[in-house]
C-alpha cells in the first residue's frame, strides 16, 4: 500500500513540474469575445499544455480601460487575481485601422497613450507578463462606415501598420490573426466564412477557429499542424488554417516579436578607422546589455560606440539577460586595420539573391571576401579574384547556420552576419 501511495505521489509531482499551468489574460471587445479564448485554450490542451484563460471586458476601445481613475482601479485588482503569464490587449477594430493623422491624430493620441498606459500597468504588477496584441482583420468589404473609399486590403494593410507600430512601441509580442485570415481570403474559396456573415464584421466559427489557432502559435512558438483539436470543422479548410498560420507566424516570427524579451545576444557592426557602432541584435528595452570590447574596456548601453587604440583582432563578448529568462551570450572577433583603409564614405551592400545566395555591391573593387564562424574561426575564402564591384556568392555547400561574411575593397572593410539556412 505504501508503495502504490508513493508511485501516485511521484506521478502527481512529475505533472506538477513538467505541466505548469499558463494563464492569459484576455483584454478585448465582442471580437475577443466570439470564442477565441476557448479555441486558444483548447489548441494548448490538444498539445499537453495546461492553459487557463480569462476574458475581462472593459470597454469597446482601449482608453475606456483607463478613461479613469474608477476603471484604473479595476484592471489593476483583475491583473492582481492571478499570476498572468501573457495579457493579450484588442484594440476595437474600426480604430485600430484608421489612417494616421485622421480626426486629429485620433490612433496615435487614444489608442497609442492607452495601449502604452494599460503595458505598463501590466509590467508594474508583474515585470515577467508579456504583453500580446490581437492584431485583428480587416472588414470583408473595408471600413467603408469611416473611408466611403474604403476596401478589405487598405482596412487590413492599416491594421497591420498599427499594431506593429503599438508592439513595437512597448517591447510587445504580435498575434497576426489578421494577416493569417489575410492568407485565407488570398488563396481559399470559402474566405468569406471567416465573417459571421456579409454584414457582420464578428467571426463567424472558421474565423474565431483561425484566432485561436495564431495564438497558440504566437505565444507558444510551436506549429500548430499536427493538433487533434478539430471542434466539427472540414477539415481541408483546417488544414489550410495550419498552413496559413505556420507560414505567417513561425516563418515571420522576429517580425511579430515572438521572443523580444527572450535574452538573444548577437549584434552587427559599422566601422570609421578604429571606431566601431554595435548594434544589438535585441530591440527589447526590457532586457540588459554587456559588453566586453576584447581591450579591457566594457559597456551596459544597448548600442555602443567603442575606439580602438591598436590595430589587432579583439574578441567581442556580449550579454543579454533579464530577471524573467536565461541569460544568453554571443561572442564575435573584431579586426582593427587601419592601414587598408583610407576612405570609408564608400558603402558597401549586401543583398539577398536567391536561397543562400548572397550578392555584394560596392563602390570600390572587392579585393577580398572571407567566411568566419560565430567564434571568429575562418571558414572559407570566397573567389573574388576578377576584383569586380558586384560579387555573386553561392553558400548552398555550407551548412546550415550563421556566419559572419568579411568584406575587403580597396579602401573599406564591412562584416556582415548571413543566415545559411
Amino acid at each position: 500500500m505504501k508503495k502504490s501511495i508513493i508511485a501516485i505521489l511521484f506521478v502527481l509531482f512529475g505533472l506538477f513540474t513538467f505541466a505548469q499551468p499558463i494563464h492569459v489574460l484576455f483584454l478585448g471587445n465582442s471580437i475577443t469575445a466570439s470564442g477565441i479564448p476557448d479555441h486558444f485554450r483548447e489548441f494548448a490542451a490538444a498539445k499537453g499544455k495546461v492553459v487557463f484563460t480569462e476574458h475581462y471586458w472593459g470597454g469597446q476601445l482601449l482608453r475606456e480601460y483607463v478613461q479613469d481613475q474608477s476603471r484604473i482601479d479595476q484592471l489593476k485588482l483583475k491583473l492582481t487575481e492571478k499570476p498572468w503569464d501573457y495579457v493579450v490587449l484588442q484594440e476595437n477594430s474600426a480604430v485600430g485601422g484608421f489612417y494616421p493623422g485622421w480626426i486629429e491624430g485620433y490612433f496615435e493620441f487614444y489608442s497609442y497613450m492607452a495601449a502604452k498606459q494599460i503595458t505598463d500597468i501590466i509590467r508594474q504588477n508583474n515585470p515577467c507578463t508579456e504583453v500580446v496584441f490581437f492584431m485583428t482583420y480587416g472588414y470583408i468589404n473595408g471600413d467603408v462606415m469611416n473611408f466611403p473609399t474604403d476596401n478589405y486590403l487598405k482596412h487590413q494593410t492599416r491594421i497591420r501598420r498599427n499594431y506593429k507600430l503599438l508592439a513595437d512601441s512597448n517591447s510587445a509580442i504580435i498575434s497576426p490573426v489578421g494577416m493569417v485570415w489575410k492568407k485565407i481570403r488570398d488563396n481559399e474559396t470559402w474566405n468569406q466564412e471567416l465573417y459571421a456573415s456579409p454584414a457582420d464584421h464578428h467571426p463567424g466559427i472558421y474565423g474565431s477557429y483561425l484566432a485561436g489557432c495564431t495564438f497558440f502559435a504566437s505565444i507558444f512558438n510551436e506549429d500548430p499542424s499536427n493538433s487533434s483539436y478539430n471542434p466539427g470543422l472540414d477539415t481541408n479548410r483546417v488544414k489550410a488554417i495550419f498552413q496559413a498560420v505556420k507560414s505567417i507566424v513561425l516563418d515571420s516570427s522576429s517580425v511579430w516579436n515572438l521572443n523580444i524579451n527572450v535574452p538573444d545576444a548577437g549584434f552587427s557592426f559599422k566601422r570609421t578607422d578604429k571606431t566601431i557602432k554595435f548594434k544589438s541584435d535585441k530591440i527589447s528595452k526590457l532586457v540588459t546589455h554587456k559588453w566586453y570590447f576584447g581591450d579591457g574596456d566594457s559597456s551596459v548601453v544597448a548600442n555602443p560606440s567603442h575606439t580602438y587604440l591598436s590595430d589587432k583582432e579583439y574578441i567581442v563578448k556580449h550579454i543579454v539577460y533579464s530577471n524573467c529568462y536565461s541569460t544568453h551570450t554571443f561572442i564575435d572577433t573584431i579586426t582593427i586595420n587601419t592601414a587598408s583603409i583610407k576612405d570609408l564614405s564608400n558603402k558597401v551592400i549586401l543583398k539577398t539573391a536567391g536561397k543562400n545566395q548572397f550578392e555584394v555591391h560596392s563602390e570600390n573593387p572587392v579585393t577580398y571576401a572571407t567566411i568566419y564562424d560565430l567564434f571568429g574561426k575562418k571558414i572559407a575564402v570566397l573567389d573574388t579574384e576578377k576584383h569586380n564591384q558586384t560579387h555573386l556568392f553561392d553558400l548552398n555547400s555550407f551548412s546550415s547556420g550563421i556566419y559572419i561574411l568579411e568584406i575587403l575593397t580597396t579602401n573599406q572593410q564591412e562584416s556582415f552576419k548571413i543566415i545559411v539556412q
